[in-house]
């Protein structure tokens, strides 16, 4: 059998965040120190040989790039320095980027300094939209009581808004399809028990939902909480959304009084992702031997919900003191940030998340998780 190394391939891994995977020798120490590879065929020793040789093609539809969570227990036992934890890092973001509906926008999200470019295509979308509804009489402000719904009315915010997020959701699903059929060409059969589709998922929303695997962890173990906190707010968040578009169509009042038990919830939701989010900057900025590396992919999808967060809580607090010239931009600002986490979800960091868990509920279905 033939191989034909795709030295662009390599230099992209080497391009997204591996820069150190040439230095890998084979020694297997990586795999040997890994508490979530299987036995079978563990990784991330091949990962490594295939992303040398630019593999391309082979490491698209592998699902162990997923199974690994970058617990940086490898990388502090690799007596290279090949760090094989930012290895496979680059190699999500690459796939990402592979099954990417269009794939030239996942290029786009991928690439340093674009961010602002993203996000000046919501911000022009969001302001033509607002200047045709003013221009229509449908909005009109009386520069006083801080009202948002009267400078963007609910129903054309929630229809507007729920459009693009399910034109989003589908070119998603398309390139989760796509691979998935290559894991299932690809992805050797493990020697565990099978589970069926519905079962393998349950499960593992299961361990996702108290983040098992990451509690086997040895050296980031903080990550455990940080991620959790950072999880457990955004869902409180979502929750509190909707049940916000509750409220407007069933006629509730709205917004809700400060003592709601949703209010307080979405408070402190928002709280838990600030501080989840906290821990998990501050720890890229130490400066150890041995710190995992975080490259701009990860990087912009973090300031991006550090972004969610802020521009969040200080349109709560901007309607609160009632300063209309104050909170309408702020307002404006986060919608224009919220879009730019949702649209392009299939493009950037948050995509990693469907992608994790279609691949561990692949090895579950594939017999190449235990069970």
């Amino acid at each position: 059998m033939s191989i034909t190394p795709d030295l662009q391939f390599a230099n992209d891994v080497i391009r997204a965040g591996g820069s150190d995977v040439m230095k890998c020798y084979q020694c297997a120490t990586c795999s040997a120190v890994c508490e979530l590879a299987p036995e079978d065929k563990p990784f991330p020793r091949k990962e490594m040989i295939w992303a040398q040789w630019g593999l391309r093609e082979r490491l698209m539809g592998d699902p162990d790039v997923w199974l690994c969570h970058q617990c940086n227990d490898c990388t502090v036992h690799c007596p290279r320095g090949a760090k094989p934890a930012d290895t496979l890092a680059a190699v999500r973001q690459l796939t990402i980027e592979h099954y990417s509906v269009p794939r030239a926008l996942g290029r786009m999200v991928a690439k340093p300094g674009m961010w602002p470019v993203l996000l000046v295509i919501p911000a022009v979308i969001i302001a033509v939209i607002l200047g045709a509804l003013y221009a229509g009489g449908i909005i009109e402000l009386d520069g006083h009581e801080v009202e948002y719904a009267k400078m963007f009315p609910h129903a054309w915010l929630n229809t507007i808004f729920t459009l693009f997020v399910l034109i989003a959701g589908g070119t998603l699903f398309v390139g989760l399809r796509r691979f998935w059929k290559d894991m299932d060409r690809l992805a050797p059969a493990g020697g565990g028990a099978k589970q069926g589709f519905v079962g393998a998922t349950i499960a593992v929303l299961l361990d996702f939902a108290v983040h098992r695997r990451f509690g086997k962890c040895t050296d980031d173990h903080y990550r455990k909480l940080a991620h959790l906190g950072v999880v457990a707010g955004f869902a409180g968040l979502l929750l509190v959304t909707g049940v916000a578009i509750v409220y407007i169509l069933a006629h509730l009042p709205y917004p809700m009084a400060q003592t709601n038990p949703f209010k307080i919830l979405g408070n402190l939701s928002a709280i838990a992702m600030f501080v989840g989010l906290l821990v998990l900057i501050a720890k890229r900025f130490e400066k150890r031997e041995t710190a995992r590396g975080s490259n701009y992919f990860d990087w912009s999808f973090l300031v991006l919900l550090m972004l969610v967060v802020l521009t969040g809580v200080l349109t709560e607090v901007a309607r609160l003191i009632g300063v209309a010239a104050f909170a309408y931009p702020v307002y404006y600002v986060h919608l224009v940030i919220i879009w730019s986490l949702f649209v392009y979800a299939p493009y950037s960091k948050m995509a990693h998340l469907a992608y994790r868990l279609t691949a561990l509920v692949h090895a579950r279905v594939n017999g190449r998780e235990e069970a």
